[in-house]
């Protein structure tokens, strides 16, 4: 299998019993090794991180995950997460993990004779361990054609879609008719999924509404209007909540100094810094240090 990808966002809507799936796959489909970082992010569709190798450290919220072969790890939409190598007591140079990010639409049809689905299963997030022999084979097929695009490969992508997600949510007792607001449903669609990698990805660079309206080819006002309509709040006030989870991650996990912190995560000042942290947290990074670390040394 190549190690590239063609930059296409496959957005594919499936039935999967009595839900309708939207499944959205890019080019972390499958990753390895020092590929499987990523910074602190979050997404409006649920995800499910598949680890076929090795071992990761995940923190999923305020929370953390050893994850081993044959786990998933089912993520809550809106939560932020992110992998820690340096919390890895293992080597990652086995570690393949696949991810899958996918939403329930609100036109999923549960007879009356089902039970409903309890929106509390996908709120919090959940390690599962799953039979490897039938979601491994299903993953390497699914990664193959992506990759791959040989003549009629979207037939076989959503046959195994769709057989894979029977299997990664059979051990959901319930499950949601709605992962994410209704109003954000609109935004399925290229320009939608260019912003959320931004943020994502990319919110550390110093680029403006203007540099991501022209990167995109849409106009400035377009671009802005879909941010709020995305994310509920500013291009600049999402960077700033973006760079301020990303601090919290370091000053929970290092003992960097809070001035290198405020740099790394991209605050030009570091005034501007703790008046952003304070402003989203309530206090400064120094008091969010101090309580994290008080709170680990408490007992359980």
């Amino acid at each position: 299998m190549p190690r590239f990808f063609n930059p296409h966002f496959f957005d594919i809507t499936l039935d999967v019993g009595f839900l309708t799936v939207r499944v959205f796959l890019n080019d972390n489909l499958c990753v390895k090794e020092t590929e499987t970082y990523s910074a602190p992010h979050r997404h409006k569709e649920c995800e499910l991180r598949y680890f076929a190798g090795g071992s990761s450290c995940y923190t999923v919220g305020s929370s953390k995950y050893m994850c081993y072969a044959g786990d998933y790890l089912l993520i809550p939409p809106d939560t932020f997460h992110a992998q820690l190598d340096d919390d890895n007591p293992h080597s990652i140079n086995d570690s393949v993990q696949y991810n899958l990010r996918f939403s329930i639409l609100d036109n999923s049809i549960i007879p009356p004779c089902s039970p409903q689905p309890s929106v509390s299963y996908f709120s919090v997030p959940h390690l599962v361990h799953t039979r490897r022999e039938r979601i491994e084979p299903l993953l390497e097929v699914l990664t193959e054609e992506v990759y791959d695009k040989r003549p009629g490969y979207m037939i076989v992508v959503k046959s195994n879609l769709t057989a894979l997600l029977v299997e990664l949510l059979r051990p959901a007792e319930t499950m949601s008719l709605h992962l994410f607001p209704e109003e954000t449903s609109q935004y399925h669609n290229p320009m939608r999924m260019a912003i959320d990698q931004f943020f994502t990805y990319r919110y550390l660079e110093q680029l403006s509404t203007s540099d991501l309206a022209k990167e995109l080819g849409f106009p400035v006002r377009q671009v802005r209007e879909a941010i709020q309509e995305i994310y509920g709040m500013s291009f600049s006030k999402k960077l700033r909540e973006m760079r301020v989870e990303a601090a919290k991650v370091l000053l929970r996990t290092t003992d960097r100094s809070v001035n290198d912190i405020a740099t790394a995560c991209g605050f030009e000042t570091n005034s501007y810094f703790f008046a952003s942290f304070k402003k989203l947290e309530g206090m400064t990074p120094c008091e969010y240090r101090e309580n994290n670390r008080r709170e680990e040394k408490s007992p359980a």
